[in-house]
């Protein structure tokens, strides 16, 4: 993808659009990759960077002979003089050689000329991948690039552009999506391109041999998995302990779960506390089991939480719930430490 062509695209389409080319293509001789260092984008980036090579790697070692003709280094370890003697080394008991160095540093003049000479005059028999750990390359790079067609700039995705990367990481499996999945996915991973690609192959799986994930698939794998926790989180705020509801952050984070996730499980969880706590009188389990469309089991405990939360408690945490969901997206204060903030914020709040 040619750079000013890759500036007009977003990630959701260029990545992709790479990976089907390292997968079922023939490889090009180049590939240069940079992106962004601030914290907020790091990891987004560097799941970027990962996948593409992960994904060339594994086309190159599909070859009998792949492993004679595989190199990779890493920047700082090893002078980019070495990196392009392996590039420029023919391939051994093969057709084809690949050079791979991660995390290479903001090159000097005299790497940049270096770089610009081969990519003007590559090796046709080795393909070569430099990701650079760095967020701006010169001019120099940049125009002779320009022509070879080979310079990708990884960045965080969109809000609006995550559905459609959802949507193509089905398509990748030979899964469709029904109207409503991919979106349903992404409230509950939001831009975490890791959880997405974790959500995705669970529902592969979940989903295996129908060939169409729909909205409930979604519902009843992901949401299964962690509404044992949600519980207690509800229930750690219902008994106005903090202690323990950081706690139970903390441990949701050490399973990576998504911050925005556990938001939207929190708040489908808090609007269904509503409904019940809308009667005059506590309803039955059957009654809310057939309302909410849960489990008899689910709709009791729901019941049991009902009874700690005035309405204007309940109030209150959802429109929390709603600020945090803003704040996630123009705040760079890390996720997490915002999720703690509104749970304290809620707890504090509560009617005595």
């Amino acid at each position: 993808m040619a750079q000013d062509q890759a500036r007009k695209k977003s990630p959701a389409e260029v990545f992709p659009a790479l990976w089907r080319e390292l997968e079922h293509g023939t490889p090009g001789p180049v590939y240069l990759l940079y992106g962004p260092r601030e914290e907020r984008d790091l990891s987004h980036v560097q799941y970027l960077f990962d996948r593409t090579v992960a994904v060339l790697r594994k086309r190159f070692a599909s070859d009998p002979a792949g492993r004679f003709n595989q190199d990779l280094f890493v920047g700082g370890q090893t002078g980019l003089d070495q990196v392009l003697g392996s590039a420029r080394t023919m391939p051994m008991f093969g057709d084809r050689r690949l050079t791979v160095v991660v995390d290479q540093g903001e090159p000097t003049d005299k790497e940049t000329e270096s770089i610009v000479a081969y990519v003007r005059d590559p090796v046709p028999t080795t393909t070569l991948m430099i990701v650079f750990g760095t967020g701006k390359l010169s001019r120099k790079i940049h125009n002779a690039c320009k022509s070879a067609d080979c310079l990708y700039r990884a960045e965080r995705l969109k809000d609006r552009e995550v559905v459609r990367w959802i949507e193509e990481c089905f398509r990748s499996h030979g899964l469709a999506t029904a109207p409503g999945a991919a979106l349903t996915v992404s409230e509950y991973t939001g831009v975490d391109l890791a959880a997405i690609e974790d959500t995705v192959e669970k529902l592969v799986i979940y989903t295996s041999g129908r060939g169409v994930v729909q909205t409930e698939d979604v519902e009843q794998c992901v949401l299964a998995v962690r509404q044992s926790e949600i519980f207690d989180l509800l229930d750690s705020i219902g008994e106005r302990n903090a202690g323990k509801a950081l706690t139970i952050l903390e441990r949701l984070g050490g399973q990576r779960t998504e911050s925005l996730f556990i938001n939207a499980m929190l708040s489908r969880t808090i609007r269904n506390l509503i409904k019940i706590r809308s009667h005059a009188k506590l309803p039955g389990r059957n009654d809310v089991a057939q309302d909410l469309k849960v489990h008899p089991f689910v709709a009791g405990k729901l019941i049991d939480q009902a009874r700690n939360f005035s309405m204007r408690d309940l109030e209150r945490a959802l429109a929390a719930s709603a600020e945090f969901n803003v704040r996630s997206k123009r705040s760079r204060v890390p996720h997490e430490r915002l999720l703690e903030e509104m749970v304290v914020r809620i707890i504090s709040s509560q009617d005595v």
